[in-house]
C-alpha cells in the first residue's frame, strides 16, 4: 500500500470510528429510562417458611403470588462457614415446595460482603437440613429474588454494578446488586448512566427503574 492509499485508509477508519461512537451515543439516549434501583427485601408479611421431615414449604402472600406465580425465586440459608447456600424453585399455586431429597443449587462465597465466587453447591447435606441448621443457630435465611445470574454486571456499559451481601437487618443476608460502583472498587458520584439495561435483563424485578 503506497503512502496516499494508506492515508486514505486511515482517514476512512477515523470516520467509521466517529460514526460508531455517534451511533452508540444515540442508542444510549434512546434507551435511557431512569435510575436503576434495588427492590426492598421480602418481609415476614410476604411469606412464611417452615421446615419439617418432608422438606421445606414457603407460602407466599396473595400479592407475591400474583407477581411471581410461575417464576423462580431463591430460598437461601447460610452454612456454618458463612457461605450463602441457595435452592431455586418455581412458585406454584402460591407455594414453593422443596423435598427432603433435594440438594442445594449454588454456593456463594464472599470477600467482606462482596460476592467473589458463585459455584455449584458441594455440600453433602440436603437443602432442608442446611436451612434447618441455619434457623436453629440464628444464621441468616429467607426468600430472595436474586437467581445469581450476572447479566446485569455483564451488560452494564460502564461496569457500574456488582453483587454483594445485604448486611442490613431487613436484608437478612440476601444477595443484591450494588449499583454505581465502578469495577467493584471505587464509588463514583454518578457512575451509572441510567440506561436501564440491567433492569431489562433481571427476571425477578430485583432491579427496576426508579421513575
Amino acid at each position: 500500500m503506497d503512502r496516499k492509499n494508506f492515508a486514505l485508509f486511515i482517514g476512512i477508519l477515523i470516520v467509521m470510528s466517529a460514526l460508531v461512537q455517534l451511533n452508540m451515543s444515540e442508542r444510549l439516549r434512546d434507551v435511557k429510562e431512569g435510575r436503576p434501583t434495588v427492590s426492598p427485601p421480602f418481609t415476614d408479611n410476604d411469606y412464611t417458611l417452615s421446615v419439617n421431615d418432608n422438606g421445606v414449604i414457603v407460602n407466599l402472600s396473595d400479592e407475591l403470588t400474583r407477581q411471581y406465580g410461575g417464576i423462580y425465586l431463591a430460598v437461601y440459608a447460610y452454612d456454618e462457614n458463612g457461605n450463602y447456600i441457595t435452592k431455586l424453585k418455581r412458585v406454584v399455586d402460591g407455594k414453593i415446595v422443596i423435598g427432603r431429597d433435594e440438594s442445594a443449587d449454588f454456593m456463594v462465597k464472599f470477600d467482606g460482603n462482596l460476592v467473589t465466587d458463585i459455584g455449584v453447591s458441594t455440600s453433602k447435606k440436603k437443602f432442608y437440613q442446611i436451612l434447618d441448621e441455619a434457623m436453629k443457630n440464628s444464621r441468616n435465611y429467607g426468600l430472595g429474588r436474586c437467581l445469581l445470574g450476572r447479566q446485569g454486571e455483564r451488560i452494564c456499559p460502564v461496569k457500574a454494578i456488582i453483587l454483594i451481601r445485604d448486611d442490613s437487618p431487613e436484608g437478612r443476608g440476601r444477595i443484591i446488586p450494588k449499583i454505581n460502583l465502578r469495577n467493584g472498587e471505587v464509588e463514583g458520584p454518578n457512575v451509572c448512566i441510567e440506561d436501564g439495561w440491567c433492569s431489562s435483563v433481571c427476571p425477578t424485578a430485583l432491579i427496576h427503574i426508579e421513575r
